[in-house]
């Protein structure tokens, strides 16, 4: 089990990509490059999308992230796209974290860790879209929070005050992310990080600022990703 200290004094560290790739074609999804994550300063604000028609091009890409953002942030494989980009984003189950195959840095973060599994029937994600430049830097262009998602084969978020019909899913169409499909664009990607859920809130923890708090540092949350692209 998990203590209730949320003192959190690391910065991010790495990016760790736990994605499944289904695709086809020459264009789209490619590999990540696995540099080091640099981000511009932008505000994060909340955001409400409708499930709108959506056709996946590429995906769903599984991603796992623990913490909130400032501890871990998971990074899509980088997408290329002219003009077109709708995002969907679908809450998965909760699994373990296995700290030892994270390397040194979060082990001295967190220490050994057992297999755990912080199971939540609602939660949210912080979603940010990155432009890569002409000198190979990822910098942060668009960050936001998704809606509560239920979680698939649980109760859901019918404790939150917006009612038991909370969508498992989310669909941010193309028009979302325009400011960023301008003519010479640079390669496009995303990061997930968790940002609350009602896990803490079933068991009593916080219970102040329940019906959700804040993904608790070694606490991992999943979702599916899928992407139309051109």
């Amino acid at each position: 089990m998990k203590t209730t200290n949320r003192s959190i004094t690391k910065a991010l560290t790495a990016l760790i990509v736990t994605a499944s790739l289904s695709a086809c074609g020459s264009n789209g999804v490619t590999a990540s490059s696995g540099q080091a994550l640099t981000t511009s300063s932008t505000s994060t604000s909340t955001q409400t999308a409708a499930n709108t028609n959506f056709t996946p091009t590429y995906g769903p890409i599984m991603m796992s992230t623990f913490g909130t953002a400032n501890v871990n942030q998971t990074a899509t494989p980088a997408i290329s796209t002219d003009t077109t980009l709708a995002l969907k984003v679908v809450a998965q189950p909760g699994t373990s974290i296995n700290i030892s195959s994270l390397g040194s840095a979060y082990t001295n973060m967190f220490g050994t860790y057992s297999n755990y599994v912080a199971q939540y029937n609602c939660v949210r994600f912080q979603v940010s879209l990155q432009v890569q430049t002409s000198t190979n830097v990822w910098t942060t262009a668009q960050t936001f929070i998704t809606p509560y998602l239920s979680v698939p084969g649980t109760q859901g978020c019918q404790n939150l005050p917006s009612g038991a019909d909370i969508e498992t899913s989310v669909v941010y169409p193309s028009s979302t992310f325009a400011n960023y499909l301008t003519a010479g664009h640079g390669q496009l990607r995303f990061t997930v990080a968790g940002y609350d859920s009602d896990h803490d809130c079933q068991y009593g923890y916080d219970y102040s600022h329940c019906p959700t708090y804040s993904v608790y540092q070694t606490h991992v949350v999943n979702a599916n990703l899928s992407f139309q692209t051109d």
